[in-house]
Parts: structure tokens; C-alpha cells; sequence
């Protein structure tokens, strides 16, 4: 009688502990994914860092400033010639009525008067 109660506490307490290490082993394989995870979100903003960084560099620099000033300030480097063509055909008439710009030219070379 006390062989079979010491077999049932044996096999109770092998029992217990099997699913304690199971949940052990589900837990440490679930953080292990949301490291593997975090790890990967890691890496994309080290080199989303990385990409600002040399934008930050970029727009520091003499070149950008070079650029900003002729795209959006219409400045150019001294010998340089400026050319503005018209935003929209519509608009490219002059007082006379006839079409100036690119209309003109589309009309003139595919034959429409």
C-alpha cells in the first residue's frame, strides 16, 4: 500500500513538474520571438538612422544650398542664363490671342493651326 501511494506522489510530482517545464519552454520561446522581433525593428531604425543622418549631412552641406537657392529661389551661379518656361498652357497666350510656348510648338509640329 505505501509502495503504490509513494509510486502515485512519484508519478504526481514527475507530472508536475513536465508541465511546469513545458510552460517554461512555451514562455522562452514566445520572449525568444519578440526579441527575434525586436532585434528586426532594431535594425530597420539603426538604418532609418543611418538615412536621416546623411540627409542631415546633405542638407548641411554648400551643395544643397546651392540647389535650394536655384530651385526654389530661381538664383543661378554667375555666367549661368535662367530660363522660365510657363506653368500651363492655358496660360501661354500673349495679348495678341496667339499661342506662345509649348502649345505653340505642339500645335505646330503635329499640323494644327
Amino acid at each position: 500500500m505505501r509502495r503504490k501511494i509513494l509510486q502515485i506522489l512519484v508519478i504526481l510530482v514527475l507530472a508536475s513538474f513536465i508541465v511546469s517545464t513545458t510552460r517554461q519552454v512555451l514562455k522562452l520561446n514566445e520572449a525568444k520571438g519578440k526579441f527575434q522581433k525586436a532585434e528586426g525593428q532594431l535594425e530597420n531604425l539603426k538604418s532609418e538612422n543611418d538615412r536621416l543622418r546623411n540627409e542631415l549631412k546633405f542638407r548641411e552641406s554648400q551643395e544643397f544650398v546651392e540647389e535650394a537657392a536655384r530651385n526654389q529661389l530661381g538664383l543661378a551661379k554667375e555666367g549661368e542664363t535662367i530660363v522660365v518656361l510657363p506653368k500651363s498652357d492655358e496660360k501661354a497666350q500673349d495679348s495678341g490671342g496667339k499661342e506662345t510656348g509649348l502649345k505653340f510648338w505642339f500645335n505646330r509640329l503635329f499640323g494644327k493651326s
